[in-house]
């Protein structure tokens, strides 16, 4: 059917990871076609679906069993339904993972597109049957567009960064990016969750409390070592940046003891993009978390810290592009080596450049506007405004992601979406709209 407009609504995860690609989706969408976009955070899917009545709504993951319900849903009243991942690289490369990854174990029948990182993912749903060829297309990474030249007047300066941080723009930042999410709940917490998302079918993960305890042992040799060269190197900045499904309390301790140690200029930066961040830093040190490779396509030097003997988290390709570093002498070695000038070795730089375009496809800053018309292509297949109404009783329980998940684990809603500071509202959207229109990305996209 053939409207004259079109109503889109996009699931927001996380503010400072995921609303700055959406808003640029967002104006992307509205610019060059006749359609209205809403963006909402989870938890809001009730409210956005009965006030918006969107004719194609987009979420996050295919393997999220709250989400697909959710779809199942949509779709029973006419919705349209459409993926596009928020995270997408491989954290390992076992065979029974990539299939997890491509949707394995979940029910993609009310999938109407998956648009997919990488051609590893795209190969893998449609030789094994779990979505026809016309349901998955390969686009990339949207929100990589921020990484372009492109929009780099969209980033701060180093020393406007610095100075929102108290941080000495004289002297080297020293990043450390954190990935430790499940270390916050109990082994009981972890093992629901596992089991809720199918995680115990892939063999490396299949012990979930293993899998926790071992997240826990890797996060203190990581804060034992950083803090100690923080104490014993006390000229350079350092940002901590924790990943946003971490809670933050166990780092501001950590930023806390440094100071109270009279160690000066080490805070955690989380109110940005991580790209702000990467942008004023000279090394960025972490363990297996996409920003590693966002760290390689900013040209940084990445050190990877696998301080545990035990980990589990381990990505071979991946890793070539990185200084892996076991001890804390060879993390003390490769800091020195980068803050006195030494470059980054030239296999290093070959291996970045292939993983990269093995699993991100590729950075050109036209991501968001092929993403943008593979969704104008599906929303024009539309039957027509949604079949449900403000009254409908049923749109109640199936409502609320978050809910769901309290309900099957038991589980309290997520303190990523409970942070007022990771939770978009209508003032956060306008906001980085009147960003983007200003810079001109637009324009010279289009």
């Amino acid at each position: 059917m053939t409207l004259d407009r079109y109503r889109i609504s996009i699931l927001v995860d996380v503010k400072q990871r995921d609303l700055p690609g959406y808003a640029l989706l967002k104006e992307t969408l509205e610019t060059r076609y006749p359609c209205s976009v809403a963006l909402y955070p989870a938890g809001r899917d009730r409210s956005v679906a009965l006030s918006f009545q969107p004719h194609l709504t987009v979420l996050s993951s295919v393997n999220s069993p709250q989400q697909i319900q959710w779809a199942f849903f949509l779709k029973s009243r006419g919705v349209l339904v459409a993926f596009v991942p928020t995270e997408g690289v491989p954290v390992l490369l076992e065979e029974d993972f990539l299939d997890y990854m491509a949707g394995r174990h979940a029910d993609l029948r009310p999938v109407d597109l998956h648009l997919v990182w990488n051609q590893d993912i795209h190969d893998r749903s449609v030789r094994n049957g779990w979505l026809r060829p016309e349901r998955v297309e390969l686009i990339g990474v949207p929100r990589f567009d921020f990484y372009h030249s492109a929009f780099r007047d969209l980033r701060p300066s180093r020393e406007a960064f610095c100075r929102g941080y108290g941080l000495d723009p004289r002297e080297p930042i020293v990043t450390w990016t954190t990935n430790y999410g499940g270390t916050s709940l109990t082994p009981e917490q972890h093992l629901r969750g596992a089991r809720l998302h199918k995680l115990d079918q892939v063999r490396a993960l299949r012990d979930p409390v293993r899998y926790l305890e071992n997240e826990i042992d890797s996060r203190e040799l990581a804060r034992e070592r950083v803090t100690r060269w923080c104490l014993t190197h006390p000229d350079a900045n350092v940002v901590v940046r924790p990943h946003p499904s971490e809670k933050r309390d166990y780092y501001e301790a950590v930023v806390a003891d440094l100071a109270a140690k009279g160690r000066p200029r080490v805070v955690t930066a989380s109110r940005e993009p991580i790209w702000d961040v990467l942008a004023a830093t000279d090394v960025l040190a972490q363990r297996c978390c996409t920003t590693g490779v966002e760290g390689c396509i900013m040209r940084l030097p990445v050190i990877e810290m696998q301080f545990n003997p035990d980990e589990i988290n381990t990505n071979p390709l991946r890793d070539a592009g990185m200084d892996v570093v076991r001890t804390y002498e060879e993390l003390e070695g490769a800091l020195d080596h980068y803050l006195a000038g030494g470059k980054i070795p030239s296999e290093q730089e070959q291996a970045r450049e292939r993983f990269i375009e093995t699993w991100f496809h590729r950075i050109d800053g036209k991501r968001t506007a092929a993403c943008a018309d593979a969704l104008w292509r599906l929303v024009q297949l539309s039957p027509g405004d949604p079949r449900f109404s403000a009254n409908e009783r049923r749109l109640g329980r199936a409502a609320s992601v978050w809910r769901e998940i309290q309900r099957v684990t038991g589980l309290q809603p997520s303190h990523i979406h409970r942070r007022p500071d990771t939770y978009i509202t209508p003032a956060d959207v306008r906001a980085w709209s009147v960003r983007i229109r200003a810079s001109g990305v637009l324009e010279a996209h289009s």
